[in-house]
């Protein structure tokens, strides 16, 4: 039986007198990043029902990141629309040029 989603929470916690945040996660998704992560140490895991279900890890404060989600205007999101179309469109050009050199 696996956690639910209420219980697959993650804590960060850091204060002023140290270098370092701990993370403490029952999300799968982020254990798997932090333990493949160079920056973060790992420190402990838990089980539940033989399975572990969470982890805890050390990293610099340095690698916290807080930021609000960009929000463009409606003008900046067709410039996006648009270079992501030109490079999608270079992008199968040069898969095209490259299958034809490699046939020749």
């Amino acid at each position: 039986m696996g956690l639910t989603r209420e219980e697959q929470e993650t804590i960060i916690n850091f204060n002023n007198a140290e270098s370092t945040a701990n993370i403490y996660t029952c999300n799968r998704g982020l254990m798997k990043k932090l333990q493949k992560a160079k920056w973060a140490t790992f420190i402990s895991s838990e089980k539940l029902d033989g399975e572990i279900c969470s982890m805890s890890f050390e990293v610099s404060k340095t690698c916290i990141k807080i930021r609000p989600k960009r929000i463009l205007s409606p003008k900046q999101l067709e410039a996006s629309k648009k270079a992501i179309q030109k490079a999608q469109e270079k992008r199968k050009t040069l898969r095209a040029a490259n299958k034809n050199k490699s046939v020749d």
